[in-house]
């Protein structure tokens, strides 16, 4: 099925179910950085993983190079991110991403009041990008 393409300022984003534990498989995190990355729909709803494997290869295959100045020049500001790993991340070492897993569902499971959310969903993002590998 084809997605159709969003206007707009905010990027969109149209995954089915599948797909996103794909991914979550894949990455072992939210927070990833992989939808910013690729910030719209895979042209065909579904293709997720053809995508993801496709960015995968193409990080394997990359040089790194200089950093084009002229991107701070205009406003830009320099973003860094970890290649796509083609095997799920950490999966050589499924109890430490476990315990991750569990501190996660731990911290995200502590009820808060509105005047805490703000440094919840701190604490849960600054754990959820911690670098996989």
């Amino acid at each position: 099925m084809a997605i159709a393409t969003q206007d707009g300022n905010t990027p969109v984003i149209a995954l089915l179910r599948r797909d996103w534990k794909f991914l979550f498989n894949q990455l072992r995190s939210t927070h990833a950085g992989y939808l910013h990355r690729v910030t719209a729909s895979a042209p065909v709803l579904g293709g997720e993983p053809e995508r993801y494997y496709e960015l995968a290869a193409a990080d394997a295959e990359a040089v790194p190079g200089a950093l084009d100045p002229s991107w701070t020049r205009r406003g830009g500001q320099p973003h860094s991110v970890l290649p796509l790993p083609a095997a799920p991340a950490g999966s050589d070492d499924d109890e430490a991403h476990t315990m991750v897993r569990i501190m996660l569902k731990d911290v995200a499971s502590i009820p808060t009041g509105l005047a805490e959310l703000e440094a919840w969903q701190r604490v849960l993002a600054s754990l959820d990008s911690l670098p996989v590998g």
